[in-house]
């Protein structure tokens, strides 16, 4: 993967903040009391707030006290959760079409080789999901997944030839 990408597997990280565009306020609003336990308290009040002022910061650039938009951009790429490592991989990659044919051929040839399972997906777009406990570096983490479907499609590509291996594995009755 990191002959793929040229170095690194950083030079594939999907965060690209001058390409990345902001739900509209009135879907973010829909979006929170959709998700809310409670329609109306304080807590969703609270959050419906500070969607207002996150939307002032960072869509019409409202300069805010103590707080650098600029700062908090630059540190979104490294604080973005676009691969995962525990008992299998996943990643949201960025690419182009003839890297991802590469990653395609790849898996495909451990694939054969018996030695893997595994699940891609294409997209144009990805979406982040935001955590923020503060603003300061270290307080808040994104959440990356393709667009349409990312991680569930993969996944039923994987879930796919693990049953496929799973019946050829079958002893006949």
């Amino acid at each position: 993967m990191e002959r793929i990408f040229g170095g690194g597997i950083e030079n594939a990280n999907p965060v690209e903040t001058k390409l990345m565009k902001y739900k509209s306020l009135i879907k973010c609003f829909r979006d929170e009391i959709r998700y809310s336990d409670r329609k109306l308290s304080k807590i969703l009040f609270k959050r419906l707030a500070f969607m207002i002022f996150a939307v002032f910061i960072f869509r019409f650039r409202f300069p805010a006290f103590g707080f650098s938009r600029n700062e908090y951009l630059d540190e979104l790429g490294s604080h973005s959760d676009f691969r995962k490592f525990d008992e299998v991989v996943r990643m949201v990659v960025d690419c182009t079409d003839e890297q991802a044919n590469h990653i395609s051929i790849l898996l495909d040839k451990k694939y054969v080789d018996g030695k893997i399972f595994y699940g891609l997906f294409s997209s144009d777009t990805s979406l982040m999901t935001c955590f923020v406990q503060n603003l300061a570096d270290g307080g808040h983490i994104h959440f990356i997944d393709g667009g349409d479907g990312g991680y569930a499609m993969a996944a039923k590509q994987l879930k796919e030839q693990i049953k496929r291996e799973a019946e050829r594995n079958r002893p006949s009755p």
